[in-house]
């Protein structure tokens, strides 16, 4: 489970509980028909936007963030890496799968090496591997979109029905007495929309963007260190320099740290 992220909404709607109940206005805030017009309309309204197995493959991605990442991180990719190539160097490319069916991630690991085993040159393995971390991203990518969608269109729908209420209002302003609980209720809509937007579907979209930016360098350090394993003569040292290139000068320098 990632707890930071579980901290974080639980936080996030503990600070706004804690507004609402401390403003004193809590009954203005049940509204169980903003909630419908907020929740409804972003659904529906992004049930256009998207088919439906993107929508679902979005709802199942979006339970990730509260998740810890099945694949491994890009530092520890190269550790991993470096570890494969020197019992490779020693024994042979075939003596490390034992070792690598180990990895605990999402498979990549074993595919990379079996297609860089099963390929006739490094030319080939490169283009099948490649064409599979494109198209995760890809997949990454529209699942983003439909939560950066999902973030645009709650607060549009929270001011809808804030209008709906509005108009509500003004149909009954000759009693002054309901004038003031109705344009309550009316703005909660929006608050709803906000809520959702800002503290749910934005940040969720951010999250995902960065764990996909996480994923993909490891894929792209795993495929590079398999097509060095099977496909050249290059030392441990030298692949290890070579992998941690793709990490910034931050990362490799408490990297060096941590080693020492």
């Amino acid at each position: 489970m990632d707890l930071f992220s579980v901290i974080g909404l639980v936080g996030g709607l503990g600070m706004y509980a804690w507004g609402i109940i401390e403003g004193g206005s809590i009954g203005a805030f049940v509204n169980a028909h903003g909630i419908l017009l907020v929740m409804g309309g972003t659904i529906f309204a992004t049930m256009i936007y998207c088919p439906m197995q993107g929508f679902v493959t979005a709802l199942k991605g979006g339970l990730m963030v509260f998740k810890s990442p099945k694949t491994v991180d890009p530092t520890r990719a190269i550790d991993i890496m470096s570890s494969l190539v020197r019992g490779a160097r020693q024994l042979g490319p075939e003596a490390v799968e034992a070792e690598i069916r180990s990895v605990a991630d999402d498979g990549f690991f074993l595919r990379a090496y079996k297609t860089c085993l099963s390929s006739p040159d490094e030319h080939a393995a490169r283009n099948v591997l490649e064409r599979e971390i494109i198209q995760t991203g890809n997949r990454h990518r529209e699942i983003v979109n439909i939560y950066k969608t999902l973030g645009t269109i709650s607060p549009m729908m929270g001011l809808m029905g804030t209008v709906i209420g509005i108009v509500s209002v003004l149909r009954n302003i000759s009693d002054p007495s309901m004038v003031g609980s109705s344009m309550g209720v009316a703005m909660s809509t929006a608050f709803y929309g906000i809520l959702l937007s800002g503290l749910i579907f934005t940040p969720m979209a951010g999250k995902l963007r960065l764990r996909s930016i996480s994923e993909l360098l490891s894929k792209e350090i795993i495929m590079e260190g398999m097509l060095a394993l099977q496909f050249t003569n290059d030392p441990p040292s030298t692949l290890e320099r070579k992998l941690l290139s793709y990490l910034t000068a931050t990362t490799i320098g408490s990297r060096a740290k941590s080693a020492a």
